[in-house]
């Protein structure tokens, strides 16, 4: 990130818009040459002459900027609209497309394809293979229909948390109706003071502090006290980011989420008769009845694999094929994409094919290795969702689903 990137970023920006790129290979080339200089890995050392003063102000002036176009998004037609429904056959008649209300985004067109992508963990490599085969930026460069949802955890675990950030959110402010951000269970923290947080989830003594985002960051402003301003910023940001995506595709409805379901209660009629409104599934004041955050429930709860206990009290909990087939047909959903777990294959299909788990950080075919991935066994996929509903699992080379 060299001293000229916000005015070479704005430049890349105009050009994009204006359609002055021939190709999508030379928008990668100008992208690019916006990171030659910079912090590749999660490291607190750098050359004699790199500048720390002027990686904070970028890192700060890009959130700020993704940060007003997540205040634009909410709308007080999707607000009202979310309030007073609670299943999603009153919400398509009448929305704002693409945008939000209560950090809820509302999609639906026949003419859109939808690109869902799972867990990055601090993975830039995984990130811009999936911006390159998904023909996002060709897509965007003939102006076709095309959006990407991203579904969670961009930090922690991977080799470069600060590369991934500024990357996804470079791509976020270039492309601002076509690329749209879920919030995961680490994307998050409470800001205790300088180099004091509280942690979304138990980290163990024995994993070094660079894996996670939170003390990387307080482990590089005890080195560099420059970068200070880094951890509040970023724990505010993340705080700007969606909770989840309801798609409507033909007659299709699909949730795209980063864990799962809200916590099932045995109540009379069913699991879920407590809810209210679309509204409340995204309200951070609801609190269970076991003292558990609505918004944590949604980015906790893992489908049921048939072994041990639910964990029903538990922050990360359990459902059932029953209890998400409650769930779905209660909110007018007829299918669930998410993020929030890993396994080798990238991807797993639950309930019938109801629901699917999506992980997208880890190889890739036709690239000899990936260096930033913390996931090397992982074949790493995303989903494509096209007319009707249709989900297409994704990892080939071709910038076209199998």
């Amino acid at each position: 990130m060299h001293l000229d990137f916000l005015k070479d970023l704005e430049g890349l920006k105009t050009q994009l818009e204006e359609r002055n790129f021939s190709s999508e290979r030379d928008f990668f080339e100008a992208f690019e040459s916006l990171f030659f200089q910079e912090l590749r890995h999660n490291q607190v050392e750098a050359g004699p002459d790199f500048d720390w003063r002027h990686l904070t102000a970028l890192h700060i002036a890009l959130m700020d900027r993704v940060a007003g176009i997540h205040q634009g998004e909410e709308t007080e037609l999707n607000r009202k609209i979310l309030e007073t429904c609670i299943c999603t056959e009153q919400l398509f008649s009448e929305f704002d497309e693409g945008k939000r209300g209560h950090r809820i985004y509302l999609m639906g067109s026949d003419q859109t394809d939808y690109d869902l992508v799972g867990d990055l963990h601090g993975d830039p490599i995984s990130l811009m293979e999936i911006v390159k085969r998904t023909g996002l930026i060709q897509n965007a460069i003939e102006r076709r229909p095309h959006k990407i949802v991203f579904m969670g955890d961009y930090v922690d675990r991977g080799k470069a948390h600060l590369s991934t950030m500024a990357r996804l959110l470079t791509l976020k402010y270039c492309l601002p109706d076509r690329i749209f951000l879920l919030r995961g269970n680490h994307d998050g923290g409470i800001y205790l003071g300088p180099q004091q947080v509280q942690l979304p989830y138990r980290k163990y003594d024995e994993e070094p502090e660079e894996d996670y985002f939170p003390t990387y960051l307080i482990q590089l402003s005890k080195v560099h006290p420059e970068t200070e301003p880094l951890l509040k910023a970023y724990l505010d940001f993340f705080n700007t980011l969606g909770q989840f995506a309801l798609i409507q595709t033909g007659k299709v409805m699909t949730m795209a989420v980063h864990g799962g379901i809200p916590r099932p209660l045995l109540a009379e009629g069913g699991y879920f008769t407590y809810l209210e409104n679309l509204a409340m599934l995204s309200d951070p004041d609801y609190t269970d009845p076991f003292g558990r955050k609505m918004t944590q429930n949604l980015m906790w709860s893992d489908p049921y694999s048939g072994e041990g206990e639910l964990r029903e009290g538990l922050g990360r909990f359990y459902f059932t094929e029953e209890q998400f087939l409650d769930f779905i047909e209660t909110i007018g959903v007829h299918q669930m994409l998410r993020g929030h777990e890993w396994m080798d294959a990238g991807f797993r299909e639950h309930f019938n094919g109801r629901l699917y788990t999506i992980f997208s950080s880890g190889q890739w075919k036709g690239i000899k290795e990936n260096p930033l991935t913390a996931y090397p066994t992982v074949r790493g996929k995303w989903a494509r969702l096209r007319s009707e509903g249709v989900i297409e699992i994704c990892s080939k080379s071709e910038d076209v689903c199998p």
